[in-house]
This record gives structure tokens, C-alpha cells and sequence, in this order.
């Protein structure tokens, strides 16, 4: 043994501290139940998770493609985007419709059919969820004592300061869910502890940034569910450096066509909400990592020995570098005192109407025609009243 080498501390689990060689291989199976795995693990092992991993979140994006572009197709008809019906004088109709250029005092209008139910079906919802009194309610069942009902009444308590005290940023999250849900059919929220902020925290997650197999049922029975996160350069190299991800090098995201998994529906949000597709006019670099919950099985970790790592019953947490592949943490999804390793839930899925697959349908996926044939109604009405009280001179036989 080399006595001038540094050696680093791990924690053990009995509160203990062991001093090892950094050069020698930790075993994976030794390290604290809520260590990142990515510290432990072979570097060949950690490439065949990340590469095996990327190629699944890939493969289930393309399974609710037809769903997002019927969304995007959605979205163009509010009018909101720089589509064909929306992009002034110089835009152009389909070729396939045989339609000429639009003449410049044509109308171009939206029906506000959609936005309406929108905004009706959110005013409505959040008052509903978040009531006066609190958004927490606790009840008893059958017959209970007084002392019962006093419990219940305390945590009912905690829970609405939970919610409006320790989570500030709850109302507003909840409050655009709210605004995403009927647009797009389905929302997701995740509560967690924040090991930054020290205390409970909840993030609505855009259905975009939520992979799931189309052809899953619901989150309780998918093989996998990954969370697009979007860091700044600061925030990423944070979290390196606090070893919450493995010291690795990110690929910032471009924005361009080197990016991974870049969809349509992706595009038309970010020119929704105003973001130019060049992300390098920043003043600092955005990462993007895929937080990926999955069963799976690691080789040489908790007793897996088979052959595909999608072959195993134990829940991980995984977090990938989008643009590398690289992984940046692995941690177990399980209570340590759970012997039947039954995955901790964090995410809640909303509906707006249940849909032909895992995702729900939107506004814009039931009335989305009718609002194309409302806008073409109202346009109609407007261009006529426009023509008649054009002053003009001498009127063509033709005209």
C-alpha cells in the first residue's frame, strides 16, 4: 500500500467513515444505500447503460409521434406560430389546396373557440384546488373518535402549510398545469424532497418533457418514464462539483441538428413562448439530462447477472447527459427497509380526457378542426364585409 496516496472518506452505512484508495475499484454493492452508483461502477458498464438507455428514449419518443403533431397542428390554428394562416401578407396557403397568396387586406384572425375554454376550464379548476381554506382536506372514514378527527384535522393542517408556506412555488405551478392541461390533454406534477432547498418542493412537468411509452397503461406500469431537465451552466457544474452528478464533461445543448431528440412539438413550444431555437445567443450554456426511472438490471449490482440490463425487477434512478450519453448519477428507488423493492412514486398524472394511449387529449386534439372551421367562418365574414366597404372605382363584369 501506498501510504503517500490520498486517500478519500466514504460514509458507511452503520455511520462509520472508510478511507480508500481512489485508484483502487470500490465495489458497488459496498457503497451507503443512497450513494450514487455512478462513482462505483465500471466505466464499460456505465457506457452500456447510457448507450442502452438513449436508444429506449428514442425509440418511445417515436411511439407518441402522431400525438404531438396533432398538438403542433393544434397549436398553428390559435394562431400563436409563424404557421401559413398566421404569417401576414407574404404567407402562402397549402400548394396541395391550389390556393393562391393571401392579398394583404385579407383577414387574419383566430376564432378564440379554444383559448375561451382554456381560460374557463382554469379559472374554474384552480379555484376548485385551491379553495381558501387550503387545498388539503382529510376525512375519517366510518365511525371515528373525537380524538381520531383531531388527528385527521392536524395533518389537514400541516399539509395546507406544506402546500402555501414550505412550497411557495406550488400555486404557480399548479396554476400553469392548469393552463397546459386542456391545451394539450395531459400534465404532470413531481413532489420531492430538494436536497438544495432543504425541504419539499413541487414541479409541474410539460407532457414534452415527460417520455413514456405510448403504449403504456399508466406510470405504475411502464417500463420507463424519463423527465427532460434543462440546466444552466452554473446550475450544472453545481451539481458536479457537490457530487450530486459524477465528474464528467456535459455537452451544453446547441440547438441545432447535433442536439438528440429534438421534436417537433419541442420546436413549436419554444416559438410559443418566445425562446429562439439558437440557444448559443446566451449569455451561458444549457444542459439537458434525461432523469430516467426505470426497472432495470446492473450487472454486478444488487445480485443482477442478466444479460439485458432491461431484464431486471430492481427501480433506479438514472440521470443522462443528453447530448454525451453519459451517465451522471444512478441511484437506488427503493426504501432500504423495503424487501420487495416497490418503487417510491413521485409523479402524479393529470388527464384532461382519456386518450387511445398513455397521454390524454387536449382541446386541441377533439375541437381542433372545428376551430380551423371556425377561424375560416370568421375570416369569411370579415373579408366580405371588408370588399363591400372597399371604395373602389370601376367594377369588372368578372370581378
Amino acid at each position: 500500500m501506498n501510504e503517500n496516496v490520498a486517500r478519500i472518506p466514504i460514509d458507511l452505512p452503520d455511520g462509520g467513515i472508510e478511507f480508500v484508495d481512489p485508484n483502487e475499484a470500490m465495489d458497488a454493492n459496498a457503497a451507503p444505500f443512497d450513494a450514487n452508483l455512478a462513482e462505483y461502477l465500471d466505466d464499460d458498464v456505465l457506457q452500456r447503460i447510457g448507450s442502452d438507455l438513449m436508444e429506449s428514449i428514442m425509440a418511445d419518443e417515436d411511439t407518441r409521434e402522431d400525438w404531438q403533431n396533432r398538438i403542433v397542428r393544434g397549436i398553428e390554428t390559435l394562431g400563436a406560430l409563424d404557421s401559413p394562416m398566421t404569417d401576414g401578407a407574404k404567407a402562402e396557403t397549402s400548394n396541395e389546396e391550389g390556393l393562391d397568396m393571401l392579398p394583404e387586406w385579407a383577414s387574419r384572425v383566430n376564432h378564440p373557440m379554444i383559448t375561451q375554454g382554456v381560460v374557463q376550464f382554469q379559472a374554474r379548476a384552480m379555484a376548485e384546488n385551491f379553495p381558501a381554506a387550503g387545498p388539503a382536506k382529510c376525512q375519517v372514514p366510518g365511525e371515528a373518535a373525537p380524538e381520531d378527527r383531531e388527528r385527521a384535522e392536524r395533518v389537514a393542517e400541516f399539509l395546507n402549510y406544506q402546500f402555501t408556506v414550505e412550497m411557495p412555488e406550488a400555486y404557480e405551478e399548479m396554476d400553469k398545469l392548469l393552463f397546459w392541461l386542456p391545451l394539450q390533454g395531459s400534465a404532470f406534477t413531481k413532489i420531492f424532497y430538494d436536497d438544495a432547498k432543504q425541504r419539499p418542493s413541487l414541479r409541474m412537468i410539460m407532457a414534452d418533457d415527460m417520455i413514456v411509452p405510448y403504449h403504456a397503461e399508466s406510470l405504475a406500469d411502464a417500463s420507463r418514464a424519463t423527465v427532460v431537465l434543462k440546466y444552466p451552466g452554473w446550475r450544472m457544474y453545481q451539481l458536479i462539483d457537490q457530487g450530486y452528478f459524477a465528474d464528467v464533461d456535459p455537452v451544453p445543448h446547441t440547438g441545432g441538428a447535433d442536439d438528440v431528440g429534438s421534436s417537433t412539438l419541442t420546436d413549436a413550444l419554444d416559438q410559443l413562448d418566445g425562446r429562439e431555437a439558437a440557444v448559443s445567443e446566451y449569455l451561458e450554456d444549457i444542459y439537458y439530462v434525461y432523469e430516467v426511472h426505470a426497472r432495470l438490471s446492473i450487472p454486478g449490482l444488487d445480485g443482477d447477472e442478466r444479460d439485458s440490463i432491461f431484464d431486471g425487477t430492481k427501480p433506479y434512478i438514472v440521470h443522462l447527459d443528453k447530448n454525451s450519453h453519459k451517465v451522471l448519477r444512478i441511484k437506488r428507488n427503493w426504501r432500504e427497509e423495503d424487501q420487495f423493492n416497490r418503487p417510491i412514486e413521485y409523479f402524479t398524472h393529470f388527464k384532461y380526457m382519456p386518450g387511445a394511449g398513455f397521454y390524454g387529449f387536449g382541446l386541441l386534439h377533439l375541437i381542433g378542426d372545428l376551430q380551423k372551421a371556425a377561424t375560416g367562418a370568421l375570416r369569411s365574414v370579415l373579408d366580405a364585409a371588408h370588399r363591400n366597404n372597399m371604395p373602389s372605382g370601376f367594377i369588372a363584369r368578372d370581378a
